[in-house]
């Protein structure tokens, strides 16, 4: 990654890694960072964003994963079950009577 800086500073980058151990935040050529699902606590999400970079996180596959992502308020979610996801996601950013609604009109075009 430093190398890429060196030759061209606006490219973006991600540090890429299993597990988040010591201060990633002193990677400096890392604009943002990528890290499995198990390794990510509240704690590491907020001091990433208070160091005004991203966190991606990845394998995801689980409604339950997604759920406890969205709640550590990741910035992007790796995913195997992107259907899964995009429902999860959609029935937590939308109310029950516009989700009942939904369900509703896709019973009778069935």
């Amino acid at each position: 990654l430093e190398n890429v800086k060196k030759n061209n500073a606006d490219v973006p980058t991600v540090y890429v890694m299993s597990l988040a151990y010591g201060n990633i935040l002193s990677l400096k050529a890392a604009d943002n960072f990528s890290i499995e699902a198990s390794s990510v606590t509240r704690k590491l999400v907020k001091n990433v964003h208070k160091a005004k970079k991203e966190l991606f996180v990845w394998t995801v596959n689980t409604k339950d994963g997604i759920n406890d992502m969205l709640d550590l308020n990741v910035d992007n979610i790796i995913t195997d079950d992107i259907t899964l996801a995009k429902e999860v996601i959609t029935k937590r950013k939308t109310n029950n009577l516009v989700i009942d609604y939904f369900e509703y009109v896709n019973k009778l075009l069935k």
